[in-house]
């Protein structure tokens, strides 16, 4: 690098090593602002009722998990079977009590749907939009369930196997377990976002603004990836037999998720970012 002098003449400029502080750095995880990103944060529906019950269905699922634990070591098929229908109960009460339909929960769509509430003129309108919003609710909540389990099931069971579940042996096992991590990490998501591809990669890209769902699901996937770390341990234990670690992780890690994405990391958004520097030398 030169530098020019007034009379023309150009001298080399010595270069300096950068300070530690201005070197280069790694690819990082920072947290923004959502205020300005395409898709909004899933809010609760505007209800006293669903501020009021919203984490009991996930109180109660865990409650069960807790209380018959020793049920779910003795015999894991029998168990996950009946918990899969109490997770399917939890979830559609979720869905019907606690959330929007579809639609209104990314873009500018929220927004304008909140200035349509606040134009709205008489109490007929009011209702009107209620009944039309609990009958979508009624229709959309067990299509949302039954997409959950015939199609996020299988795809779930493949990646358990591409993750190291057993492939020729406990296969209900292995089955039941997909079924309740899909039901714990999708139904929420298909219900308020529908099936817009472009957003799912942003789910798949972890470009979602950080909501209660959002949370919940992210919370399920990394605590049954946590779950897995006692099962090859030498410790003898019967409660390290597949699926139990996992499942219990899984929901484990759902419930917190939902807690930190409602009231620590709601709105914000993980943006996996590359210094300046490093894109200039690419």
């Amino acid at each position: 690098m030169t530098r020019k002098k007034k009379g023309g003449d150009a001298s080399p400029m010595p270069l300096s090593p950068l300070p530690a502080s201005q070197s280069p750095a790694p690819p990082k995880a920072a947290a923004l602002d959502a205020d300005t990103h395409p898709y909004a944060p899933t809010k609760l529906k505007d209800t006293p009722l669903s501020h009021q019950i919203h984490h009991i269905p996930a109180a109660v699922l865990v409650s069960v998990l807790s209380l018959s634990f020793g049920q779910f070591v003795d015999n894991p098929v029998s168990f996950l079977a009946t918990h899969l229908v109490t997770t399917t109960l939890a979830q559609a009460a979720y869905l019907f009590y606690c959330l929007d339909p579809p639609g209104q929960q990314h873009g500018k769509t929220d927004v304008d749907s909140q200035a349509l509430k606040k134009k709205a003129k008489g109490k007929s309108t009011v209702i009107k939009n209620d009944r039309l919003s609990t009958d979508h609710a009624i229709i959309r909540t067990p299509l949302t369930l039954v997409t959950t389990l015939l199609v996020g099931t299988p795809i779930l069971y493949i990646l358990l196997v591409l993750h190291g579940a057993p492939l020729t042996t406990h296969l209900p096992h292995t089955a039941l377990a997909a079924a309740h991590l899909a039901l714990l990490t999708l139904p929420q998501l298909l219900y308020t976002h529908g099936y817009d591809a472009e957003l799912w990669w942003a789910v798949v890209g972890v470009a979602l603004p950080i909501d209660e769902p959002f949370g919940g699901t992210l919370g399920a996937i990394v605590g049954a990836w946590l779950g897995a770390v006692p099962i090859p341990l030498d410790w003898d234990r019967e409660w390290q037999k597949w699926p139990v670690t996992i499942v219990t992780g899984m929901y484990m890690g759902w419930i917190v998720g939902r807690l930190v994405g409602q009231y620590g990391l709601y709105g914000k958004v993980v943006a996996f970012e590359e210094h300046p520097d490093n894109r200039d030398e690419s």
